[in-house]
């Protein structure tokens, strides 16, 4: 089946803008903007065919993203040394993703009984693919957002004497609203269904199952509720540039900010409290909360004592040479906690039909048929039930986590006017994060145990008294695994807290530039940076910046960690036309003249790379492979590309696992980092080059310019495979650029 790769084969987009600009009188200006933008898309997370929209069966969906921008803006010179100025922006941002042909009835078209009418049924042809295991059909897109924000600034600047004060108040209020369509649900089908008695996987087809409507499983969401979560922040601040003599000048300010913590408009919030006792659990601690129930609308806290002060200077040395330093603490804003991404468990439902839900005689036999009934949903909604969650993940809010975090900024300038008008300078720029967000699971078993017990800890508890691990309450019939951890009730308990992610930043950024009195401009920028941290931020994923055994946090070189870049940029106004060396008059001045080419040349390292065997089990917790000591790593000396068989790029011998268990259970953590400090991916080369064409007529004109990314069609290397559990770890079968791309774009002023 031909698929089609590219992201967007349709994508359409208008933007509509209305700018005024008004001087009332001459102490009084007006600014407003207001902008509108469409745009349309057909995507797909999976494999698609045909044309879209295609048929139903397809994965096309139909991305929308409408959207709003609105600027207005007053500005009063009361008098000479005082000037006031308000303004409010409004952002709203939409992100709509349906299927195609979402709420066009299909499931009454083609017979379905008792499922909403929301979208085409999504099927599930699982197995293997002589037996029918060829993938999905449908798409499962039924959702979309609305995201945006009001911002408040009322402001004055103050000049007076040697001092130039800027004082005021700002408000932002945000807001996210969400709209996903009732699901009609998942449809799996399998060779087993249609399989010989005896021979269940040897013989089958799962599309034959599908012919016969005899289903595997099959389940469905129930939406009640679509959560809309908004937030608030209130900032006083006061900055002055006190110039102290003609040469320095200090820069102070402070900045206070008032957060009001995300909350869901109705109370529709849920979280795990490890204190409450569990009723479905023996009454052990950690039992579900809702916010409504309680009368709230959150379960975070306010914050009031976010202070971030800003000091700096800047000090002519001579007529040469400028200095400059500074410090100041921030964080960034609190537009959601989570994004919107809070929990709403037991405000929604689910149905589900397999053989755990409705056992049938043999395992191989249909739990129900296409052509039946499919079940209504039996619960009450919402369901506030403090157990709900029992053996499943669940999750911890911390009421601070209004509180932001806290990053100290520093710099250091120096720049120097050197002969032949250049113009260097050299920076120390750095910063140090504390309390970053940090998603961390506390609900493993102790490492100890695991390694002790081995596979053992995946036996049913109840079943092995011999192991000497207690039934943790009655009923429990889950693994031992389950029974060692601090709530056994929920096979994981995620705390979501900003109090203990670190980061570190240090870098020295060197610029050089020169200003041609040829129409030629260059400047040339080299930066040298370390960037390290214990954070989760980078890669979103729990306990990433965690030790391996749980004891501690993993400071690493951070995802974003580039060592050396090197950025060369020039642009050239050709010496030909009107008033130009190369003088050209009239028509021909036209066409000859208003010609310039401009270029970006990037040079960096390479990415991070995370080493890990995907054999190992570490049953929660990040265990990585060794290090063999005193062998390099980098084995790629240069040279050709080998995108078929793979191009060497990693040493296999530099890395070994540790002994396992027959299921991948660790005797020992590793002695792999959490990333290499001594390997980086393949570097980034990449020239792109423009060519620019300006028409003029008065005060009119047209402006044409063509772009030529990567000019030089470099290919590069992509990234290597990092699974030691891969037959060709260390090789890289991908390239790090796409080919040469040419973009043309036309700007006509009247």
């Amino acid at each position: 089946m031909r698929t089609l790769d590219a992201c967007c084969p349709l994508f359409n987009q208008k933007t509509l803008a209305f700018k005024v600009d008004q001087v009332l009188t001459t102490n009084h200006k007006l600014a407003f903007y207001l902008g509108r933008e469409w745009r349309r898309r057909n995507n797909s997370v999976n494999g698609r065919w045909g044309t879209p929209p295609g048929q139903p069966t397809n994965h096309f969906q139909l991305q929308r993203t409408p959207s709003w921008m609105a600027r207005a803006s007053e500005q009063w010179v009361v008098r000479q040394n005082l000037l006031h100025r308000v303004a409010y922006g409004y952002n709203e941002f939409g992100n709509l993703n349906f299927a195609v042909h979402a709420n066009a009835g299909w499931p009454s078209k083609i017979g379905l009984n008792n499922v909403p009418e929301s979208l085409f049924p999504v099927l599930f042809f699982t197995g293997q693919p002589v037996f029918g295991g060829i993938g999905q059909f449908g798409t499962l897109a039924r959702s979309g957002s609305y995201e945006g924000s009001h911002v408040l600034q009322d402001d004055l600047t103050i000049i007076r004497g040697r001092h130039n004060v800027k004082t005021g108040f700002e408000g932002r209020f945000y807001f996210t609203r969400s709209n996903t369509l009732d699901d009609t649900g998942r449809y799996n089908f399998n060779q087993q269904q249609t399989s010989l008695p005896g021979f269940d996987l040897q013989t089958g087809h799962a599309y034959a199952s599908f012919l016969t409507g005899a289903l595997q499983s099959w389940s469905r969401e129930v939406v009640r509720i679509n959560p809309q979560y908004k937030s608030r922040d209130y900032s006083l601040f006061v900055q002055d540039d006190w110039k102290l003599t003609p040469q320095l000048t200090l820069n102070l300010g402070l900045r206070w900010e008032f957060i009001q913590p995300q909350y869901e408009t109705k109370g529709f919030m849920t979280t795990m409290d490890p204190t409450k006792p569990n009723p479905g659990a023996g009454g052990r601690p950690g039992a579900l909360v809702f916010a409504d129930e309680q009368g709230r609308k959150t379960f975070f806290d306010p914050y009031y004592k976010q202070v971030q002060p800003r000091v700096g200077f800047a000090y002519a040395l001579s007529q040469k040479i400028a200095l400059s330093a500074g410090y100041s603490i921030s964080n960034t804003p609190p537009v959601m906690i989570f994004g919107g991404g809070v929990s709403t468990f037991g405000y929604n439902g689910s149905i589900a039909v397999n053989q755990s839900t409705q056992p049938t005689q043999f395992s191989q036999d249909p739990v129900m048929y296409l052509s039946e009934r499919f079940p209504d949903f039996q619960g009450t909604l919402p369901n506030r039930n403090p157990a709900l969650a029992n053996r499943q993940g669940t999750s911890v809010i911390t009421g601070d986590m209004s509180r932001r975090e806290v990053v100290q900024n520093y710099h250091a300038t120096m720049q120097y006017q050197l002969p032949s008008n250049f113009t260097a300078s050299v920076s120390y720029i750095g910063n140090y994060g504390t309390r970053l967000p940090f998603d961390r699971q506390i609900n493993r078993a102790p490492f100890s145990e695991i390694m002790r017990l081995g596979d053992l800890v995946f036996e049913r508890v109840d079943l092995r008294p011999d192991i000497g691990v207690a039934v943790p309450y009655p009923g429990f019939t889950g693994p031992v695994l389950d029974a060692l951890r601090p709530f056994p009730q929920y096979t994981s308990v995620t705390l979501h807290t900003n109090a203990i992610g670190k980061s570190r930043y240090d870098s020295l950024q060197t610029t050089l530039e020169r200003q041609f009195s040829g129409g030629l401009a260059v400047l040339a920028a080299y930066t040298w940076s370390n960037a390290r941290d214990a954070a989760n931020r980078e890669t979103g994923t729990t306990d990433d910046g965690l030790a391996q055994d749980g004891s501690g946090l993993d400071w690493a070189p951070a995802e974003f960690h580039v060592p050396h870049v090197f950025k060369l940029t020039w642009i050239y106004e050709l010496p030909i036309g009107p008033d130009k060396p190369l003088h050209v008059g009239g028509l021909l001045g036209k066409i000859a003249g208003g010609w310039a080419m401009s270029a970006i040349h990037n040079y960096r390292s390479g990415d991070t790379l995370r080493v890990f065997d995907s054999r190992i089990n570490g049953a929660g917790y990040p265990v990585r492979p060794d290090i063999v000591s005193g062998v390099d790593q980098v084995v790629y000396r240069g040279g050709s590309a080998d995108v078929a068989n793979g191009t060497v790029y990693l040493n296999r011998e530099a890395f070994a696992t540790q002994p396992l268990s027959p299921r991948g259970v660790p005797q020992r953590i590793g002695t792999a980092p959490r990333v290499l400090t001594d390997a980086l991916s393949p570097g980034f080369f990449r020239e792109d080059v423009g060519i620019m064409k300006r028409v003029s007529f008065g005060t009119r004109g047209v402006d044409a310019r063509v772009d030529v990314i990567n000019v030089f069609n470099r290919s590069g290397l992509g990234n290597p495979i990092t699974d030691l559990a891969n037959p060709n770890f260390g090789r890289i079968f991908g390239v790090r650029h796409g080919p040469r791309r040419f973009q043309f774009s036309t700007r006509v002023t009247f």
